[in-house]
C-alpha cells in the first residue's frame, strides 16, 4: 500500500456472509496458530496483544454510519506502517452516540473509564477473502479466508448497562498462519 493511503473501514453488512468456525477447525487452529485461536475465542480485550504483536502502538481510523437502525462505529486499527491490523464494527444505540466518534479503540477506552466489560455469545467466523477485504487487508491476498468473530459486549458502570454488537476481523498477513 502506498504511503499515506489508508483503506476505509469495512462495512460488514456489505462484506458477504461469514461462516461459523466449527469445534474441529478451532481445535486445529489452537495447535497451528495459537495467537489467532486466542483472538477468536478470548473473552478479554485484544488491542494490547495486537499492539505487542506488531511492536508498536496502534492508531484508530474510524467512521460512523447506521446499520439496521443502530449507530455503527467502524474502525481500523493501524500499525506503524499504516497497515490495517484489525477491522471492526460496533453497533450501538443512540444513547451512547459520543462513543462512536472516540479517537481510541472502544474496549480499552471503556475499561480505562472503569466500565466492566463482558463478551458473550462469541462466534468465531471466516469470511471469504475477496472484494472489499482485499482493499482493507491487501497484504493478505494469498489467504482464502479472513478470520474474525462476532459477539455481544456488555458494558456496565454503576447502575448503567449497555449491550454492544461487535464484529471484528484481523489481517491474515499479520495474525494468520
Amino acid at each position: 500500500m502506498a504511503a499515506g493511503i489508508v483503506p476505509r473501514p469495512l462495512d460488514f453488512s456489505r462484506s458477504g456472509t461469514g461462516r461459523p468456525l466449527g469445534p474441529s477447525e478451532l481445535a486445529r487452529m489452537a495447535g497451528r496458530t495459537p495467537f489467532l485461536h486466542w483472538l477468536l475465542t478470548t473473552e478479554g480485550l485484544t488491542t494490547a496483544a495486537l499492539a505487542a504483536r506488531c511492536g508498536c502502538r496502534l492508531r484508530s481510523q474510524r467512521e460512523v454510519g447506521v446499520v439496521g437502525g443502530r449507530l455503527a462505529r467502524r474502525h481500523l486499527l493501524l500499525d506503524g506502517m499504516g497497515r490495517a491490523v484489525e477491522c471492526a464494527e460496533v453497533r450501538m444505540g443512540t444513547g451512547h452516540a459520543a462513543w462512536a466518534t472516540l479517537r481510541e479503540a472502544l474496549g480499552p477506552w471503556l475499561a480505562a473509564g472503569g466500565w466492566r466489560l463482558r463478551k458473550r455469545q462469541i462466534r468465531p467466523m471466516a469470511f471469504p477473502n475477496h472484494g472489499a477485504w482485499l482493499q482493507v487487508f491487501p497484504e493478505g491476498r494469498s489467504w482464502l479466508e479472513v478470520f474474525g468473530r462476532s459477539y455481544l459486549l456488555d458494558a456496565s458502570l454503576g447502575g448503567e448497562g449497555v449491550c454492544l454488537e461487535v464484529i471484528e476481523a484481523w489481517n491474515p498477513a499479520i495474525v494468520g498462519w
